[in-house]
């Protein structure tokens, strides 16, 4: 579990946060949201293999509804030209989703389970 919850973060990272210019961190997400006719598709099934993660963690369903939701808001608003550009820079839809899956994590780890 813990190779696809690295996966995960290097491609939230890569997609949200990897490059920083005039002080404002982006990632491929708007970069390939620039390409007609395909990037915001890219875009979609990168982020939702960070969902899958989700699935193999056996997350709830509401936390996977949270998923599945910061990702359709993602893509829909990233099918607006220029919007959808900035939204993809500031919305950080793969983060968010990192982020539920880390606290997921933890609550399990904090359960008693033992780590190895």
């Amino acid at each position: 579990m813990k190779n696809y919850l690295k996966t995960a973060t290097v491609l939230s990272k890569l997609l949200d946060n990897k490059f920083k210019f005039l002080g404002i961190k982006f990632g491929l997400d708007p970069v390939l949201g620039l390409i007609p006719g395909g990037g915001d598709l890219v875009s979609l099934v990168l982020s939702l293999y960070i969902v899958w993660v989700g699935i193999k963690m056996r997350l709830p369903q509401d936390k996977l509804a949270k998923m599945i939701g910061n990702v359709i808001l993602d893509f829909g608003v990233g099918l607006v030209p220029i919007l959808g550009d900035i939204a993809d820079v500031t919305f950080k839809s793969n983060i968010r989703n990192l982020e539920i899956l880390k606290q997921h994590e933890e609550s399990e780890v904090m359960e008693g389970e033992v780590v190895g």
